[in-house]
């Protein structure tokens, strides 16, 4: 195994594990940090942090810095990658002006865009914004540019261990401050300082191990407009897809009320845990992806790549969807009680389109590299606008429940138009991965799912002791079925490889 394969699969697995370290202290930590601060101020940090990352638009610089430090690579080209870093930098201390401005004019606006919160509540949302506002501002340089530097150099197991930290970092901090007493303020104040700390660690990893040498004085007018060409369009798309999750809470403001607000931020949290579980690997591929592309000349070439990671993704994803499905609503009632217990139908909707979609991961990596993210954004702004539309008239209805209707709708518009993109424009054989990936897949999930919706009318849970053995049982069928109806000679040796690493030895004989 060469030194990029090593790096990808310890980068992989140290990917899941935070993914596990989150998951863990969601189920922990989180209700009685909802309890510790209450319903409605969970609410309000939701609205805040939300509101901030409206603003923080890189103008696809980030995206630019995956794609052009890859390509450099690539080419073996050191010299264009510290020029092409020292650039980036001084646009995005540029852009960083901007958002502070940006932020500053907002403030002033709270009192009349968000009627629906109460005047105590508009006070204490001023403090949380100020406070994610600064760290938001001060980390917009470098929160996103280093991990596409550490990507396209493949150094994936610092980076991961970063992300891992972070994670760590984050829940011991948040809650130091809470036994403490001292509130609201204070978590928000602890992730700030969590990311800080993140990025002075990235900083000093990529000092260290990496050969860049940025050269703040190069500027070239011809390169800048290369970067812009390529970056307005990220732009486009990105400013679009922050009209779904982002703008959301805020229709909410208008429409519902903070407590709609509080149960659309659990569902979110929990479809953020199927999104994030499939994104571990996401990005991972882009400098395997570039070689492709810029070394065999032939994007077709991709597709082999994109079969057998969509495939992966698709039996992960759909092993969450499904097991939540079963076991959600216990687990919501459980977890969040009785007064949350919307959020289960909520996080339904939001996560069924995710097993279609981000098992594509690898072809939406190729449309960055490819540089076809026009037509992405074409299909992200369809996307949202449908999404702020149907959300403000479902919202007005069936409040939190209607807004997440308005985003499951529109996410199946954005799977479908990816798809053709794929198919017609990068020449992507999307019919094949299809079979492959959705068509034989899809038969042991269905009879897993209704298998365990059977269970449940026979073995209800009501304790958390009933409830792993439940979900456990779901996922031991789950992969028994799959490995007897679906799963291919690489994926059983995958899974094979996977469990003698974990087994003790003395297990394996």
């Amino acid at each position: 195994m060469d030194k990029s394969n090593r790096q990808l699969k310890a980068g992989a697995i140290i990917s899941y594990l935070a993914i596990g370290v989150n998951i863990i202290s969601g189920l922990l930590y989180t209700p009685w940090m909802i309890r510790t601060i209450g319903q409605d101020n969970y609410g309000i940090y939701t609205l805040a942090s939300t509101l901030i990352n409206m603003f923080l638009i890189d103008f696809g610089i980030s995206s630019a810095v995956s794609r052009f430090v890859s390509m450099y690579n690539a080419e073996n080209n050191q010299k264009k990658v510290d020029d092409f870093l020292g650039m980036i930098y001084k646009l995005f201390a540029v852009l960083s002006g901007l958002v502070f401005v940006a932020l500053v004019v907002v403030y002033f606006f709270i009192d009349g865009i968000y009627i629906a919160l109460s005047p105590e509540e508009l006070e204490k949302f001023k403090v949380v914004y100020i406070i994610a506002a600064t760290y938001s501002v001060i980390s917009l340089p470098f929160a996103t540019t280093l991990n596409g530097v550490l990507t396209s150099y493949e150094k994936f197991i610092p980076l991961k261990l970063c992300d891992l930290l972070y994670r760590i970092v984050s829940i011991l901090l948040v809650t130091l401050a809470l036994v403490m007493g001292y509130g609201l303020y204070a978590l928000v104040t602890a992730n700030a300082a969590a990311g800080l700390l993140m990025i002075t660690v990235k900083l000093i990893v990529l000092r260290r191990r990496t050969p860049i040498k940025v050269n703040f004085r190069y500027f070239n007018m011809g390169h800048l407009r290369e970067i812009f060409s390529f970056s307005i369009w990220v732009t486009v798309s990105s400013i679009a897809g922050r009209l779904i999750m982002n703008v959301t809470p805020s229709i909410l403001g208008i429409t519902a009320s903070a407590a709609a607000i509080a149960i659309f931020g659990a569902a979110t949290s929990l479809e953020g845990y199927t999104y994030t579980f499939s994104c571990a690997i996401d990005g991972m591929f882009m400098p395997r992806v570039s070689r492709i592309v810029h070394g065999d000349n032939n994007i077709r070439n991709v597709s082999p790549l994109m079969n057998k990671v969509g495939r992966i993704q698709f039996a992960l994803i759909g092993l969450l969807l499904i097991g939540f499905i079963v076991v959600g609503k216990e687990f919501v009632l459980l977890w969040l009680g009785e007064q949350f217990s919307q959020v289960y139908a909520c996080a339904i909707l939001l996560m069924l389109p995710a097993p279609f979609y981000l098992s594509q991961q690898v072809a939406k990596t190729t449309v960055v590299v490819a540089n076809k993210v026009k037509l992405q954004a074409i299909v992200n702004i369809v996307k949202a606008v449908v999404n702020v539309i149907l959300a403000f008239v479902f919202s007005c209805l069936w409040g939190a429940l209607g807004a997440c209707i308005s985003i499951c709708i529109s996410y199946f518009i954005r799977t479908i138009g990816m798809s053709i993109i794929y198919h017609k424009v990068l020449d992507l054989d999307i019919i094949s991965f299809c079979k492959e990936c959705y068509l034989k897949m899809c038969a042991p999930m269905l009879m897993i799912l209704g298998i365990g919706l059977a269970l449940n009318y026979v073995v209800p849970a009501h304790t958390w002791a009933m409830l792993g053995a439940k979900a456990l049982l779901v996922t031991i069928l789950y992969f028994g079925l799959m490995w007897l109806m679906t799963f291919n000679r690489f994926e059983k040796d995958l899974i094979a490889g996977m469990i003698k690493g974990v087994l003790p030895k003395a297990l394996r004989r």
